[in-house]
């Protein structure tokens, strides 16, 4: 499946955002200790369809937190965006096209909050990865 990012960039910030606190610095954040390594506002942020990204392996979901979500999205709050690995293949055989498949591990709050609202896509951090990265983890499952 051969599917095109949006690159529109999305950098609209909420005091009250999750995974980060406001600061007087002057990019007007701090990242909290815990909060993943790609919140520190460095890179870009695409808004990606939730239709084409791969989630291979089974969250385990606290409700009480993706309805505290859902409440917060609906509120109008911002959230970090996930990190999603992106791997590009060359054109198969007879295609024109190069392949592109994304894998999302982690996140599944906010991605679970997201489809439950059945918002189209969700903001994410894509970092790209060979292919070869993907079938360590996923083995016979591996979609390529």
């Amino acid at each position: 499946m051969s599917t095109r990012v949006s690159m529109r960039s999305s950098s609209r910030s909420s005091s009250r955002g999750h995974g980060v606190r406001p600061s007087s610095s002057p990019m007007g954040r701090v990242p909290l200790p815990n909060a993943a390594v790609f919140v520190n506002g460095k890179g870009r942020v695409h808004m990606v369809p939730l239709s084409i990204i791969n989630r291979p392996i089974m969250p385990e979901i606290d409700e009480e937190k993706v309805a505290t979500f859902m409440e917060d999205m609906e509120a109008g709050d911002d959230f970090p965006p996930i990190e999603v690995l992106r791997v590009v293949l060359p054109a198969a055989e007879g295609e024109h096209c190069e392949r592109r498949y994304y894998f999302s591990f982690g996140g599944c709050h906010r991605y679970e909050a997201h489809r439950r609202l059945g918002r189209p896509t969700i903001k994410c951090k894509i970092i790209d990865v060979q292919g070869h990265i993907i079938r360590q983890h996923l083995g016979a499952s591996c979609p390529f």
